[in-house]
């Protein structure tokens, strides 16, 4: 009698090897895991510490109302005098609120022909005035220094096509252009900015002051206060 020998099938040694492999696979990653579990958790520690920082962030952001919602208006003012330019004695005015209210930052506006829907201003105001602050900053080059000298937001240059140490020609004279500048508080306020003293015949004259009891104007003055805080509810005291 003979005994046959069975060998073994090819499915058979395929599952072998394969086995083989996934042992294999899954021995080099434990070693693996073993000898960078800490760099892995880590990564991971920082990124969660990564995303929570920008949604908190983002959510801080979204809720935290401006320092100072008017100071793009009032700038650091207990009160804002509005003059017009059409006022017969408008210099007169503006020395006596001076006198009154002392200090007092002026600041004298003209409306520019710009061919488009929003508002373009020639402004002559002070940069160094003690209530102005807020309402200008310098992003390039410098505030103008004197006559002929003019700097603009970025939008009026882009505008009118003039760049800094170019020439530009409004209110019947050229400028020469120094800088550009913005209302931090309002950055849709478009400008462009004179040296006081320089503006003839302002439309409109603002002049902020740093009380907020203002009384005894000129017939032709008006004022306004910035509003309270939002949330903040005013105390009225009856008159006696």
């Amino acid at each position: 009698m003979s005994a046959g020998v069975l060998e073994p099938s090819a499915e058979s040694e395929l599952d072998d090897g394969g086995s083989s492999a996934r042992l294999a696979v899954i021995h080099w990653a434990w070693r693996l895991f073993r000898r960078e579990w800490r760099q892995q958790l880590l990564v991971i520690a920082l990124l969660t510490v990564a995303v929570a920082a920008t949604v908190w962030g983002a959510g801080v952001a979204t809720n935290t109302p401006p320092a100072n919602p008017n100071a793009g208006t009032y700038g650091t003012a207990s009160a804002l005098i509005s003059l017009s330019g059409t006022d017969p004695q408008l210099a007169a005015d503006i020395a006596r609120i001076r006198r009154q209210y002392r200090p007092a930052d002026v600041i004298e506006n003209r409306g520019l022909a710009s061919g488009t829907a929003q508002a373009v201003w020639l402004r002559a105001q002070d940069p160094a005035g003690p209530y102005g602050g807020p309402l200008l900053a310098l992003v390039s080059g410098h505030y103008p220094v004197g006559p002929g000298q003019v700097a603009m937001t970025g939008s009026v240059a882009a505008l009118y096509g003039a760049g800094i140490g170019s020439t530009w020609h409004a209110d019947g004279r050229p400028w020469r252009v120094t800088g550009i500048v913005e209302n931090p508080s309002d950055l849709l306020d478009e400008f462009a900015l004179v040296s006081p003293g320089q503006l003839t015949g302002p439309a409109r004259v603002t002049i902020l002051v740093g009380t907020s009891h203002v009384h005894g104007l000129p017939a032709n003055a008006s004022v306004s206060y910035p509003p309270p805080p939002r949330g903040h509810r005013l105390a009225f005291r009856p008159q006696r």
